[in-house]
């Protein structure tokens, strides 16, 4: 399920789709220069999405999080609560409350698209949205007592 999560925010980041810090240096890229001061903004959804850092990035794959495969990932390539010492204080309780929620409802229910030909389409702003409902079919589980 850890896997399934990563991989789900890696496609479509839950929060703002750029986090920003400010240079607190003169830094110097060659032909470009980021003054002291200046706010930088790094782009989220391009990084999770960018073959930069990701074999096939536009191919759903929860295993290019295997522990194996996690270690040879660039440490800002995964940035679904921001990176560093400044990104999101809550992104445990928010795991731990969606594994808890997603397998309350798995146990219970199967879950498929009310419409198995319609594609998901998020609409990517500020923060990642779908722009209209999604209808889902929730078939009750046969569980043994």
């Amino acid at each position: 399920m850890e896997r399934f999560l990563m991989e789900s925010m890696r496609f479509y980041p839950p929060g703002v789709n750029s986090v920003s810090r400010v240079s607190v240096t003169d830094v110097d890229f060659g032909h470009i220069c980021i003054p002291k001061g200046m706010e930088i903004h790094v782009p989220v959804e391009y990084i999770h999405h960018s073959d930069d850092f990701w074999e096939r990035p536009e191919e759903f794959d929860p295993d290019r999080f295997l522990p194996g495969s996690r270690a040879k990932l660039h440490s800002c390539s995964y940035m679904a609560f921001g990176a560093g010492p400044r990104s999101c204080i809550g992104q445990r309780l928010v795991n731990i409350t969606t594994k808890i929620i997603l397998a309350k409802i798995l146990y219970k229910f199967t879950i498929e698209l009310a419409d198995p030909q319609e594609q998901l389409k998020c609409v990517v702003k500020i923060l990642t949205m779908v722009p209209d409902k999604v209808l889902v079919k929730l078939k009750p589980r046969q569980v043994s007592k």
